[in-house]
């Protein structure tokens, strides 16, 4: 598994590259408090955006905050 900080698209954008049988998108410690709000959407928007056989396996991991 490979967690991955959502606020950040570079980041988001290569994470399939890395070989990891799962990409877990981050909002918890990795996201400042701040961005929180905006990495949501980006959530959204990072889960829909790809091929088909990048999406074999999405996850996000959220706090209660």
């Amino acid at each position: 598994m490979l967690f991955v900080p959502v606020n950040v698209p570079k980041y988001v954008e290569k994470a399939h590259t890395r070989g990891a049988d799962a990409v877990i998108l981050d909002l918890e410690d990795s996201v400042p408090l701040a961005e929180k709000q905006a990495a949501r959407r980006m959530v959204a928007d990072a889960s829909a955006a790809g091929e088909p056989r990048r999406r074999r396996c999405r996850r996000a991991r959220q706090s209660a905050t």
